[in-house]
């Protein structure tokens, strides 16, 4: 989706939250989520991005003080590798993959209301974990996800 659709989006209402990363002087990537219906439950993936470019959030900065904030981090080492097996032609661009890898992660954990690591990869039983935890249900199982 282009910016120019979400804009049309955005002017219509449609989004509850929308932001961007930039990656360079000349490229922004811009994400944005529908609104969650009546008594459902969002959950957002979003990155550092809502964090460290908060003023680009719409419809505005105080929505993100009412989200449930769970950072979850690993080694940059493990990002870095994790990054390029998904995305190899990134090392074609040191810009963006440097933005792409550039946080501030102190900044970061300090909004965020829950932190996990996940270096070694999550288990089924961390999904459930957090699932109980943060959203009162659960019912995973089963093998490493």
């Amino acid at each position: 989706m282009t910016a120019t659709e979400l804009d049309r989006l955005d002017s219509e209402g449609k989004l509850l939250l929308r932001w961007q990363k930039v990656l360079g002087p000349e490229r922004a990537e811009h994400y944005a989520f529908p609104h969650v219906p009546l008594h459902g439950v969002g959950v957002f993936g979003g990155n550092d991005a809502l964090i460290e470019n908060a003023s680009s959030i719409r419809p505005s900065t105080e929505l993100l003080g009412r989200l449930c904030k769970i950072l979850v981090v690993c080694e940059p080492e493990v990002r870095r590798a994790r990054l390029l097996s998904r995305s190899p032609q990134l090392l074609d661009d040191p810009v963006e993959l440097a933005a792409r890898l550039a946080s501030s992660p102190q900044r970061v954990r300090d909004c965020a209301d829950l932190v996990l690591d996940n270096t070694e990869g999550f288990r089924a039983a961390d999904l459930d974990h957090l699932e109980k935890t943060v959203l009162g249900v659960g019912s995973r199982s089963g093998a490493e996800t």
